[in-house]
């Protein structure tokens, strides 16, 4: 077996350097800015890990109650209601790592300050480490070291993921380990070590240890890892079964709890309790009447505010419902126009793949992978150019139909922001069908990303249809829903950039922007937001 992508030379200075700068920036915003409770669903993950920490281990849905001191308010003071705290729908290992910090301040310390912004940690050094593993995975991939630099920490540019990254939530451990996988898949298609493949599952089911979303991802990455794999039949049967299990073995244990005790592997707060269904609402009719689309891209960019205003007895007079604020005017039009930028330069490449694959011919030797035996038949050119013509085309009516039937915000971006998420289906089929066509290795990594998004993506559809049938009401539609599938995604741009042999000057400028765009996002929207509703 080769060894290609297993190497890489150890962490440059820089990126350790900015690893622990956004880690310093977190651990500030986490103590001395973020209000306890303006974080998404603040009030249930500490909870949650409170619940740990005092040695209520696997706390039950419907069993489980919102911590009674929240935040420090006179007991006089506190809701008199028992509130059911639905975050514990969730796997726990977030929460037993978050509940390290808080259970040895508890030792320490009874300074509720401390406590409340403890498990706050494990976040702060989540979006450090991302940085480190989104860094070498770039560099195992093939992107020069200097332009790995600049690539891995811009993620903490994203307002949203810094947000996360300073309150109790599962996100950053999520969008960790969904990088941690996208590594070590990396490293197997372009080194072929089985060690690599059984790695990247354990991440995949730690991640599915961590939120029910990677559930969807682990479909499509195991997918892959199978049909990348080389080996004799009985060999390959042998570790598609291993690689399976390590995959599986802790989402089907809480699967498994689940039925036990609800009768269903996914139950989820109020399952069974939804309004009546509107049977004759068609998906078509949502995304026309319903911000869909550019909610998810306003959602994945900046949403502030959650409950710590309405939990805050001197501002409650303040509160209807929960508070949120978007980010927009320069940050919000920054971020849209980066993104068409590299929706762009993608298409391009792919269009530039797509058109080379047709005249492609399979490797020499033995087909010993699904990939190599596919590659043997569509080498055949008229069998790839149908094949690639049918993605186009039913990607580019997806797209079109995307484009003329969905609801569209009256904003300077929101056009923008549509087009950008049109692209995704003829993205995504286009690499689906060059894929199957014998392709070089960092170029089909490059195509996995959009192949993994679509699937993804789809899913996330159809269960925000389904919400909104039973519940008569738009959910589900924030972007960090997003994250397990934001790592292929980058890499695959990346690879993109290096194959257009796009200058270092284009990543130094795309870099600035986005940095301009979230210190000014901070500097005249956040920070007054967090002042303006501080507990």
């Amino acid at each position: 077996m080769g060894s290609e992508g297993n190497t890489a030379p150890g962490y440059p200075w820089q990126i350790l350097v900015l690893a622990a700068l956004f880690t310093l920036q977190s651990l500030y915003l986490a103590f001395f800015l973020t209000p306890p409770g303006d974080v998404p669903d603040e009030v249930g993950h500490y909870s949650y890990v409170r619940d740990i920490a005092d040695g209520k281990i696997f706390p039950l849905l419907g069993e489980s109650y919102m911590a009674p001191d929240l935040w420090g308010m006179p007991e006089a003071l506190q809701r008199p209601e028992s509130r059911e705290n639905w975050i514990v729908q969730h796997p726990p290992l977030y929460y037993v790592l978050a509940a390290v910090p808080l259970a040895v301040g508890d030792v320490f310390t009874d300074s509720g300050w401390f406590l409340y912004r403890a498990p706050r940690i494990v976040s702060a050094l989540a979006l450090g480490a991302l940085i480190l593993v989104l860094f070498r995975t770039l560099v195992v991939a093939g992107v020069p070291m200097r332009r790995a630099i600049l690539v891995a920490p811009t993620i903490g540019f994203v307002p949203m993921v810094t947000q996360l990254s300073s309150g109790t939530n599962n996100d950053l451990m999520l969008l960790l380990l969904s990088a941690l996988a996208m590594l070590y898949l990396v490293r197997f298609v372009l080194g072929q070590r089985l060690s690599d493949a059984y790695l990247c599952a354990l991440w995949l089911g730690l991640a599915g240890a961590t939120k029910m979303t990677a559930w969807v991802m682990m479909a499509p990455v195991v997918g892959l890892l199978l049909f990348e794999m080389r080996q004799p039949l009985w060999a390959w049967l042998r570790h598609a079964a291993g690689i399976l299990v390590v995959a599986l073995a802790l989402p089907v244990w809480w699967m498994v709890r689940n039925v036990i005790h609800f009768g269903h592997p996914m139950h989820i707060a109020g399952a069974g309790t939804g309004g009546k269904k509107v049977f004759d609402y068609g998906f078509l009719d949502l995304i026309r009447d319903e911000p869909v689309f550019d909610s998810f891209f306003e959602h994945f960019y900046g949403l502030f505010g959650f409950s710590g205003y309405c939990i805050n007895y001197d501002l409650i007079h303040l509160c209807q419902g929960i508070q949120m604020t978007r980010l927009f005017l320069f940050p919000m039009t920054a971020f849209t126009y980066v993104m068409l930028v590299l929706t762009v330069v993608f298409l391009v490449y792919l269009g530039l793949v797509a058109w080379r694959s047709i005249f492609a011919k399979p490797a020499s030797g033995p087909a010993l992978s699904i990939r190599e035996h596919v590659g043997a038949v569509t080498s055949n050119r008229i069998v790839g150019r149908m094949l690639l013509g049918a993605g186009v085309l039913v990607g580019a009516v997806l797209a079109t139909v995307l484009l003329t039937q969905s609801y569209v915000r009256d904003t300077a971006t929101g056009p923008v922001q549509l087009w950008i998420m049109a692209a995704a289906p003829l993205a995504g089929l286009t690499a689906f069908a060059a894929v199957l066509l014998p392709q070089e290795a960092r170029d089909r990594i490059a195509l996995y990303g959009p192949v993994v998004f679509l699937f993804f993506g789809a899913i996330l559809l159809y269960q925000i249809y389904q919400g909104f049938l039973y519940n008569e009401w738009l959910r589900g539609v924030h972007g960090r829903y997003l994250y397990p599938v934001i790592p292929p995604l980058i890499v695959s741009v990346a690879i993109a950039f290096e194959r257009l042999r796009v200058p270092t000057l284009a990543y130094l400028a795309i870099v600035l922007v986005l940095g301009l765009a979230f210190y000014d996002a901070f500097l005249e929207q956040v920070i007054p937001f967090y002042i303006s509703v501080r507990v």
